[in-house]
């Protein structure tokens, strides 16, 4: 069963830190330790994630790490453009309303045009699904505040 709180995160050029951070202590067979705890075990369990927009950023940087990844896998791809079709055969590929309705999917990983974030991420966090947004998160203070508010 789904959290009734979403999880709303922004991305900056460490990206590739982040998912190599959590490929270093997760996978279901490798323990990782809390500092100051004493050897409590942390499971990390698989992700479904569901990526929309394949820009550079996300064709280069982040789909590779997340296929690479113990606890990250792609279910889902959003696009407009055809190059969806050709790229990763395996995942479903989808309109953008169909993945955020889409049960699979867990979690969404946007990487549109900037102007796009904010609609993209409230509509996400309003079907239920945990966002990785790429930054800026919005393009005014006031679509930040309405994202946080979801």
């Amino acid at each position: 069963m789904r959290s009734s709180k979403c999880t709303l995160t922004t991305l900056s050029w460490v990206r590739l830190n982040y998912i190599k951070l959590i490929n270093a202590g997760g996978g279901e067979s490798r323990p990782s330790y809390c500092k100051g705890h004493k050897k409590r075990r942390i499971v990390m369990r698989t992700v479904n994630w569901g990526i929309i927009g394949l820009g550079l950023i996300s064709r280069d940087f982040m789909i590779p790490e997340m296929l690479h990844s113990d606890i990250c896998k792609i279910t889902a791809l959003g696009s407009r453009s055809k190059i969806a079709d050709d790229y990763l055969p395996e995942a479903k590929h989808l309109t953008y309303d169909e993945l955020f309705e889409d049960p699979d999917v867990e979690a969404v990983y946007i990487a549109v045009p900037n102007a796009l974030h904010a609609e993209l991420a409230i509509k996400a966090m309003k079907h239920g699904k945990h966002v990785l947004c790429e930054k800026p998160m919005a393009c005014t203070k006031e679509e930040g505040e309405l994202m946080a508010a979801v």
